[in-house]
């Protein structure tokens, strides 16, 4: 499990704002960990579980996201070698917004 890639994204699970979280491993493209959390742990939490399956987190160089800023302040505090990139979904959607 290198993990050079890492994408991280939310999905509903149920109604009422339930979340799971989901990190993928970009050059396998393999879910590599899910939590049922969406808050400013979840990268934490993440980390944690990497490293107990033999994941070394120094490796993770790149993190694709939303632009949640739970996310964002956890990858800074979690990853701090590691770029992040916002998936091009939610940048498109930010421009659309912002020319209306």
């Amino acid at each position: 499990m290198d993990g050079a890639v890492i994408g991280i994204d939310e999905t509903s699970c149920a109604k009422g704002h339930k979340y799971v979280t989901l990190e993928v491993d970009f050059d396998t493209s393999k879910v590599i960990h899910v939590c049922e959390v969406k808050d400013s742990n979840t990268v934490s939490i993440f980390k944690k579980d990497y490293k107990t399956h033999s994941g070394n987190h120094e490796n993770i160089h790149s993190v694709c996201c939303d632009m949640s800023p739970a996310f964002i302040s956890g990858i800074h505090a979690e990853f701090l070698n590691a770029a992040i990139n916002f998936n091009k979904f939610h940048a498109m959607k930010m421009v659309n917004e912002e020319g209306d």
